[in-house]
């Protein structure tokens, strides 16, 4: 079933796109060495928050066929340009339909983006369910959170600016594990900017939490800190789990 959600509208997807597109590319290359790596060199890959289709191309390229599911319209519009050959779906994420397939990838933190109303604690059983059973044996499920932990900032602001765009961030803490960030952005259109404004709820998860709901599901598990040479930003990890 088709659901868009109203985050990363025309203006952020664009700015994201444009301004935020640099661990999709640091990732694209440890990616497909994992892959291959597990004697996966061909066939479906899909990919769970595929945005504007940075990693979309770079597996294409690869000489996987590409399945690419986001909840933003705006986002999967700019996908459509860049990775032509992928087939992409306006979903969900913990709602998507996987298809079979020799790999699910989620980049960029998308599992932990929540739709007020629908807990991601309670949902992200049944998705690991759902991955597990899509999965060829010796499939691959590799993704990146962030976790409830010691080094994780839950309160800030911050900026950064392009030629023709400027963001604004202020994110606060709602409780132990939800953070709201308010994005307000100011993007050139014609002579003048156009100020737009969003609010992404994130849910920060356990990392035994994960882990164990991984191991429940029959998945080996290993976590660490980085794709390969691009490390994440302080209180993320990446899960990187094979189904046996």
């Amino acid at each position: 079933m088709s659901h868009s959600n109203p985050i990363y509208q025309e203006d952020l997807a664009y700015i994201h796109d444009v301004g935020f597109g640099d661990l999709a590319r640091g990732a694209a290359p440890a990616i497909v060495a994992r892959l291959q790596a597990l004697g996966l060199r061909a066939g479906t890959v899909v990919e769970l928050g595929c945005g504007s289709g940075i990693l979309l191309a770079a597996l294409s390229t690869a000489g996987y066929d590409m399945v690419g599911i986001d909840s933003s319209q705006e986002m999967l519009r700019l996908a459509r340009t860049r990775a032509p050959r992928a087939e992409l779906r306006c979903q969900s994420l913990y709602g998507a339909d996987i298809p079979a397939c020799q790999a699910v990838v989620a980049v960029g933190e998308p599992l932990n983006y929540e739709i007020p109303g629908q807990s991601n604690l309670e949902r992200l059983p049944g998705l690991i369910r759902g991955v597990f059973q899509a999965l060829q044996a010796g499939g691959l499920f590799l993704f990146d959170l962030i976790l409830q932990l010691e080094e994780t900032v839950g309160q800030y602001q911050t900026w950064r600016a392009g030629e023709d765009w400027a963001v604004l961030v202020d994110v606060a803490r709602i409780d132990a594990d939800l953070i709201a960030r308010r994005i307000i952005t100011f993007r050139k259109i014609g002579s003048g900017y156009r100020r737009n404004e969003e609010t992404h709820h994130v849910r920060l998860f356990k990392p035994d939490d994960v882990e164990r709901l991984l191991i429940d599901s029959g998945f080996s598990v290993k976590i660490s800190d980085s794709y390969r040479d691009t490390k994440l930003p302080p209180g993320r990890r990446v899960f990187e789990a094979w189904k046996g």
